[in-house]
């Protein structure tokens, strides 16, 4: 089986050939696959904010990671676990994990 990145599922499709209106169709889907993925993982980020304020930080380091897996591109699940870490006391592996994600978006 083929491992699936979500950063690929997010990309707009190139429309090479339509039928009927399945141009527009796709690029709707496409559209709703984004804001559905991005509204996910805003529940994750927020998920994440109240386990690591339980002390739940296994979990939340979890939901951090689902974060970076599915948004990739962005530096918003690096933010997210570099939180975490902070609210441990492990500022070295937040620091560590900000300069990740900064490398990795730039």
């Amino acid at each position: 089986m083929q491992n699936i990145g979500w950063s690929e599922l997010m990309k707009n499709s190139n429309l090479t050939a339509e039928h009927g209106n399945g141009g527009n169709r796709i690029a709707t889907a496409t559209q709703t696959l984004q804001q559905t993925a991005h509204q996910f993982v805003k529940v994750l980020n927020e998920r994440a904010r109240l386990l690591a304020n339980s002390a739940q930080f296994d979990t939340a380091l979890y939901d951090a990671a689902a974060i970076r897996a599915i948004f990739s591109w962005s530096g918003f699940g690096y933010l997210c676990t570099g939180d975490v870490y902070c609210q441990q006391g492990r500022y070295a592996a937040a620091i560590s994990i900000y300069d990740q994600g900064f490398e990795e978006v730039s």
